[in-house]
């Protein structure tokens, strides 16, 4: 899995924080925030642009991810458009 950029995860830690959103979900909502990030930079999608999130929903969906656990797992929606 291509790392995430060390300034950039402790950018989206800060967001998190600014968000209030609960300690207990941080490590949980980074996880899929990397596989977000690996899936832009496999696929050749710019992270950047938030157009690219629904693909990586398809993408989930391929997989046969159930729709709950797309919608429960895709709480990175809450935080990654502040990199937009």
């Amino acid at each position: 899995m291509i790392q995430i950029p060390p300034d950039i995860l402790n950018k989206y830690k800060h967001a998190l924080s600014q968000k209030s959103i609960s300690v207990q979900k941080h490590s949980y909502l980074i996880k899929w925030f990397q596989y977000y990030w690996d899936f832009c930079m496999k696929y050749n999608f710019n992270k950047n642009n938030p157009k690219s999130l629904p693909r990586f929903i398809k993408k989930l969906e391929s997989k046969r991810q159930s729709k709950f656990s797309i919608i429960t797992n895709l709480e990175i929606y809450h935080v990654t458009p502040c990199f937009f």
